[in-house]
C-alpha cells in the first residue's frame, strides 16, 4: 500500500542504490523532469514508497524503499530509480 506524505521540509540526501549514487528528497512532494513513458518534461508527484523485504532487495541489488513518482501529463507512475532528477 502507497504511503501519502506531507512535506517535511527536510533537506535532500544522498543514498547508495546499487552500483550508483541517486539523490532522494525526502521532502519534496513534486519534482520536474523528462518522463520515460512518454517523453514529457513534466511534474512528477510523489506518490509514496515501495518496500521490500531485506533478503529480496540485497538479491535483486536494490534498496529496500523506493520512492514512487507519479507523472503530472501522462498518470504513469516510476520508480526513483526509473527517473533522472536534476
Amino acid at each position: 500500500m502507497l504511503n501519502q506524505e506531507r512535506n517535511t521540509g527536510q533537506n535532500p540526501t544522498s543514498v547508495k542504490h546499487g552500483t550508483g549514487e541517486h539523490r532522494r528528497v525526502t521532502g519534496a512532494l513534486t519534482r520536474r523532469t523528462v518522463c520515460p513513458s512518454c517523453g514529457t518534461k513534466a511534474d512528477f508527484t510523489r506518490t509514496g514508497e515501495q518496500r521490500w523485504p531485506a533478503r529480496v532487495a540485497a538479491a535483486a541489488g536494490m534498496p529496500e524503499v523506493i520512492t514512487l513518482w507519479t507523472c503530472g501529463f501522462c498518470g504513469t507512475t516510476r520508480s526513483e530509480l526509473d527517473l533522472k532528477f536534476s
